[in-house]
């Protein structure tokens, strides 16, 4: 298992640096004990997803006008 968790990682970080992609890991391969259990991530499903994602855009359109 600890050989499958690397390779996951390497191939993630790799994947994210290439790629210029998000690139998220759960289960075994998630370093964060909060983001392991994948009913955690999928929780609200896609409804849920723009409530989510509005307080990072707010937080990061914060910083960007902050910044000018």
């Amino acid at each position: 298992m600890a050989d499958c968790i690397e390779i996951a990682r390497e191939f993630a970080d790799r994947l994210a640096m290439e790629l210029s992609v998000p690139v998220y890991l759960y289960g075994e391969a998630q370093e964060r004990e909060y983001r392991r259990d994948l009913s955690q991530i999928r929780d609200g499903e896609y409804e849920a997803l723009y409530s989510k994602v509005k307080i990072f855009i707010m937080f990061y359109l914060f910083l960007y006008f902050d910044f000018m």
